[in-house]
């Protein structure tokens, strides 16, 4: 019966691949699966399926094929600068992989209210206006009592962190990496949409660089703004909104379509009408750190 399955599993990559010869002439390895299963234009889903399910593989295995499997569908997206290609890629991907449109790591009716300024010592001798960064990132992976890993970040961000103006995002990136390993923290810069649903899906906590509305009290590219960072807590595709954490003033959470956030998303550090250090404002775009590891450091 194995060989059966294995006979078949080779015909329909053959039926897929054109009838490779050189295939059909020795045994079929992980690797030509993984290439044929990727280049194939032919091989149709329901044959995908056939060959998890009739191959049986160890589970590296067939995180290989799956791999391929999400290449094949258009697991990657281009970089253009156009809001309406980039919605419209993450729309074409998760109906092609029949994905959920909505995709959120909390409960939004429930999630308690995080303050940059009144649950730490926001004063000028203490953490500042301006430890948005560090409170995004302590009361993700801080449970319920997160403060004292604000101290953590502050501390391994020595003079890169200041009260008065924050931190830059390369050096935000170098303290998370210290205080959660380096392996498990990563930046995107020049970000994607569908690098948003991707990260939040795959359950790593995500942050972003955007322009905040200092009148308002929420990100936009209206002026006055300046560059804050906020976790993503979740994202809707059909609604056309992202929920990003609200550490200043008001509610939990906001609530910002993607056109507005596509927008504030762009060059905060140095497109910003207030910049609180233009000598080191650093020129990212579409800018994310993500986070995938725990509390490493010595708390």
């Amino acid at each position: 019966m194995r060989t059966v399955l294995r006979l078949l599993v080779l015909g329909l990559l053959l039926a897929g691949c054109g009838g490779n010869s050189s295939l059909a002439s020795q045994p079929v390895t992980v690797s030509q699966w993984v290439t044929a299963i990727t280049q194939s234009s032919t091989l149709s889903p329901a044959a995908n399926l056939v060959v998890l399910a009739a191959t049986a593989l160890p589970a590296e295995q067939q995180r290989l094929l799956d791999t391929a499997r999400a290449v094949r569908n258009g697991a990657t997206f281009s970089q253009v600068d156009d809001f309406n290609i980039q919605y419209n890629e993450l729309v074409d991907y998760l109906d092609r992989v029949n994905l959920p449109v909505q995709t959120t790591q909390v409960d939004l009716n429930t999630h308690q209210k995080v303050s940059q300024y009144y649950d730490i010592d926001s004063s000028l001798a203490g953490y500042g206006k301006n430890a948005c960064g560090l409170v995004a990132a302590a009361a993700a992976l801080g449970g319920k009592d997160w403060v004292p890993l604000v101290a953590v970040i502050a501390q391994v961000a020595s003079e890169h962190y200041q009260p008065a103006t924050g931190i830059q995002p390369s050096y935000f990136v170098a303290a998370l990496g210290q205080a959660f390993g380096a392996t498990s923290v990563r930046a995107l810069d020049r970000g994607t949409l569908g690098d948003l649903y991707r990260e939040l899906t795959a359950g790593h906590i995500v942050i972003v660089d955007v322009k905040l509305n200092v009148a308002q009290g929420a990100p936009s590219a209206s002026t006055p703004n300046l560059a804050h960072f906020a976790r993503v807590l979740g994202l809707d595709v059909d609604r056309q909104v992202i929920y990003l954490e609200n550490t200043v003033g008001g509610d939990s959470y906001w609530t910002v379509t993607l056109a507005d956030f596509w927008a504030a998303w762009r060059h905060p550090e140095t497109s910003a009408s207030l910049i609180l250090d233009p000598r080191h404002a650093e020129g990212v775009t579409r800018w994310a750190v993500v986070i995938s590891g725990k509390w490493v450091a010595s708390k």
